[in-house]
């Protein structure tokens, strides 16, 4: 039999503006599961190629942006994505522009990257 889902947290800003942990690996099934902190960010899928902008299947991933306090993630608040593809990456990245682009400044992360690629999350840092 295949192993039972697992669920994963990802903090959204707690750290600044990054994703912790910015690398997930994730089976078929399991579920990730975003906290966000301070100030406002969001979840976004981009393709490989095109960072920073939506995915251009319209039909990536957003959470909307979430507004939080200072100091503390919203409780009440989270996102989850739940993997239907172990084998296809999932690149994210946090579309907020106020007081700068997040994206621009590293705020980005990726699902199951591939093993053997250049498509790294380096990569997608740079680009």
């Amino acid at each position: 039999g295949s192993p039972a889902a697992s669920t994963q947290t990802v903090a959204v800003g707690k750290d600044g503006l990054v994703f912790t942990p910015d690398t997930i690996h994730a089976n078929t099934g399991d579920e990730i599961v975003f906290e966000f902190y301070p100030k406002n960010h969001a979840v976004v899928q981009a393709d490989f190629n095109n960072p920073c902008n939506p995915s251009a299947s319209g039909h990536g991933i957003f959470s909307g942006f979430v507004p939080s306090p200072a100091g503390r993630a919203v409780s009440n608040k989270t996102f989850t994505v739940k993997i239907e593809d172990d084998k296809k990456p999932i690149w994210l990245y946090c579309p907020q522009n106020n007081p700068k682009s997040h994206c621009a400044s590293g705020m980005v992360a990726v699902i199951n990257p591939p093993q053997y690629s250049p498509n790294t999350l380096s990569a997608f840092k740079v680009a």
